[in-house]
């Protein structure tokens, strides 16, 4: 015992005299890129803390919790054929009580709104009382920005609020450590909502120079919308009052009728992801009012980007003269349209069905399209040629009518007794 102690404290004095004598040659390095709370007491920080504040509108549209927190549960939408999440929309309980990322789910959206919360309230704590020179130097310029993030928390609490019931209310910055919370009653949440909404419509102006930044007709669409959520409750207390149904159309009848944004003549035209180009163009259509922002700059995207639009796609890439591609989507085939959402369209007078629901993909694949054989081609010269080529429909959806749909248990139960009676007359002696 006695020689090992020896020989560690051998170690240990060796060890010492190394760190000592060559101390002089070790790397100084000078931390240039950490940004603490002071850049927010500058002009340009306070212009940073802003955009940043919109950062969060993304976090909805990143990951599963996009259809599993927002679409499952809905009349709209039921799961597909990958059942991933599947339990978010059939409530089984024991499911979502013992994780399965469902803890993932909760806490991440709830802690990216309250993140956003935070952007905005260190914004409007600040911004009244700073004197800029540039951006932030007259009341009008800080009545916008304070407009823009009054909007952006009214946004994140109604998320919360419609997720989450009774939450915390927090409209001061948090700069240390909190671990308790008291959840504000749903009728003051809402009450808080509508009046950072006001504020909102009040300070923000019609026209952006900056596509993407709140105006005066995103808050008073979503007064519209929360005035609507609010109103219609029926079992539900969410504080509400006798005039939100008048409050709500009055807001809507000021986007309508505002001038400043027009319906695309070609409805496809809002979600052309053809190309970045076409895409930018769909997001700067005059019919949008308000839309969270991505770019193609791949390191701002996060670890998902913007990949929602997938989640609908079927699964096509199995098809003969089809193979997976940028412009027909990754198939993960987690959600599908409801009966109910099928049939609410007026199919013969409205296009905006064909131009929501994808029925035909066009051959991309030469290599699987299969070729006429002697057995099934309709003339001899064909044998040996492809059935089709590129470009054409590979594969087709027929969209059954409300009408045809009621009649099918008739019509499979008459040609149930149609085969039985042909059993029955092939098998007589």
């Amino acid at each position: 015992m006695k020689r090992s102690y020896r020989l560690i404290t051998i170690a240990l004095l060796t060890t010492f005299g190394l760190t000592t004598t060559a101390c002089k040659d070790y790397l100084q390095e000078e931390l240039v890129s950490t940004l603490t709370n002071d850049y927010y007491n500058t002009e340009k920080g306070l212009e940073d803390l802003v955009k940043a504040a919109y950062e969060q509108t993304r976090f909805k549209y990143a990951n599963e919790h996009s259809y599993a927190m927002f679409n499952f549960g809905t009349d709209e939408f039921t799961h597909a054929d990958q059942v991933n999440y599947v339990y978010w929309n059939t409530y089984e309980r024991a499911r979502l009580n013992t994780g399965n990322g469902i803890e993932s789910f909760v806490h991440d959206v709830w802690t990216a709104d309250y993140d956003g919360i935070n952007r905005c309230n260190i914004g409007i704590d600040k911004i009244p009382a700073f004197t800029g020179t540039t951006t932030l130097a007259t009341p009008a310029q800080k009545a916008q920005r304070l407009g823009e993030l009054h909007f952006l928390r009214a946004y994140y609490y109604f998320q919360l609020v419609q997720q989450y019931g009774a939450i915390p209310i927090s409209l001061k910055p948090t700069e240390s450590v909190q671990l308790e919370y008291e959840r504000t009653p749903v009728p003051q949440v809402y009450q808080q909502i509508i009046k950072d909404l006001r504020f909102a419509e009040e300070n923000l102006s019609p026209t952006s120079a900056e596509f993407g930044r709140a105006t005066k007709g995103a808050a008073q669409h979503y007064l519209a919308k929360v005035y609507l959520t609010r109103g219609s409750a029926i079992t539900d207390e969410r504080g509400q009052k006798p005039t939100d149904v008048d409050s709500a159309a009055y807001y809507a009848d000021q986007v309508i009728t505002s001038g400043r944004y027009i319906l695309e003549n070609d409805f496809a035209r809002l979600w052309d992801i053809s190309s970045y180009a076409n895409n930018r163009a769909a997001q700067t259509s005059r019919e949008v009012i308000f839309s969270t922002q991505f770019n193609n700059v791949i390191t701002l995207a996060g670890r998902f980007g913007n990949r929602v639009h997938s989640y609908f796609t079927m699964f096509y890439e199995d098809t003969p003269g089809m193979s997976r591609d940028l412009l027909n989507d990754r198939p993960f085939r987690r959600l599908m349209p409801t009966n109910y959402t099928m049939d609410i369209y007026d199919r013969r007078n409205d296009s905006r069905f064909y131009k929501s629901f994808k029925t035909a993909w066009l051959a991309n694949n030469a290599a699987t399209i299969p070729p006429w054989t002697a057995a099934n081609a309709p003339t001899p010269a064909l044998v040996g040629q492809r059935k089709f080529v590129i470009g054409d429909t590979a594969i087709f959806i027929r969209v059954n009518t409300p009408r045809l749909r009621s009649r099918l248990p008739r019509l499979l139960a008459r040609a149930t007794l149609r085969l039985r009676a042909i059993s029955a007359t092939l098998l007589a002696p």
